[in-house]
Parts: C-alpha cells; structure tokens; sequence
C-alpha cells in the first residue's frame, strides 16, 4: 500500500525482496515445527523511496501494537537482540526521518534477492519454498500457532 500511496503522488517507490533467516521467528515458530524449517525464510518484502536523490528502505511497521509489545518485552526481559518474534537488532524508530533506512529486520536479511517495480510474481515463487506437505502443515497448523504468540506479545504494549 505504501509504494501505491507514494506513487500515486508521482514519488518514484518499488519493492525490495529478499531471505530472513529462521532464527527471527525462534520463539513464535513451535518448538516442534522450528527443526523442519528452512534456515532462510524467503518472501520478505520492503518499500523504497527514491528521495534526495538516492533509494532508502522505508518499511512499514503493519502493526503497531504488536511491535510496541516486542519493544516492551525485550526492554523488560533486557535484551539487545529480537526476542525471536520477528524484529531483529532494532533501534525501535517508528517514524522515518527523511534520512536513514528504516529496516525492521535488517540484521536478519540473509539473501537479498532485489528490486520489483511488482512484487507478486516473487511472493508468488516465494511462497512455495517448502514442499507440498511442509506447506500444508505451515498454512493449517504452524500459522494458526504463530499467530496466537503474536496476540500474546501484543498484551505487552504499554497502551
């Protein structure tokens, strides 16, 4: 939405793809699932902005109470990295300065695989990385555990 939005007011936006490793996912992926995981997780996306004259990563931050949670927990369990949740190392900026790279999981990026001016024919290849049953099992069992530990790390935003 945001590369529609900026392009929309003729600001010259595309996509950035790439791998995260599984490591950013270590405490919401179940621990039975997480050995049958791939170590890169393709099918990571961000926006560039062509601004001042150069590209600069500006991703998007889809849910702010939950990303205030990770920030709250990690603060309060006193850790400098991801608490295995989906942030890496992160500075916890929320609002771009017009002047540095925001990348929510910057020191996670293992692959980078480019830029798209459409991102859906890579997601769409992205997608399958897993063979037919290991893609089952994420779509009908892991995702529906991931997102219940994604709505508990929510109930640590400081709201």
């Amino acid at each position: 939405m945001t590369i529609a939005l900026l392009r929309a007011i003729n600001i010259p936006a595309r996509y950035h793809c790439g791998s995260i490793s599984k490591n950013l996912f270590e405490n919401t992926i179940p621990k039975w699932a997480y050995p049958l995981t791939p170590e890169s997780i393709p099918g990571h996306c961000w926006a560039e902005v062509f601004f001042n004259n150069k590209w600069m990563a500006i991703e998007n931050v889809v849910d702010l109470k939950m990303y205030e949670g990770i920030q709250s927990k990690m603060l309060d369990e006193n850790q400098e990295e991801s608490v295995g949740c989906g942030l890496s190392a992160d500075k916890f900026q929320k609002e771009w300065d017009g002047k540095t790279d925001i990348l929510m999981q910057d020191g996670a990026l293992v692959e980078d695989v480019g830029t798209f001016s459409n991102a859906d024919e890579y997601l769409a290849k992205a997608e399958r990385f897993l063979n037919p049953i290991k893609y089952w099992i994420k779509q009908i069992v892991v995702r529906k555990a991931m997102n219940r530990r994604f709505e508990d790390l929510r109930t640590y935003a400081k709201r």
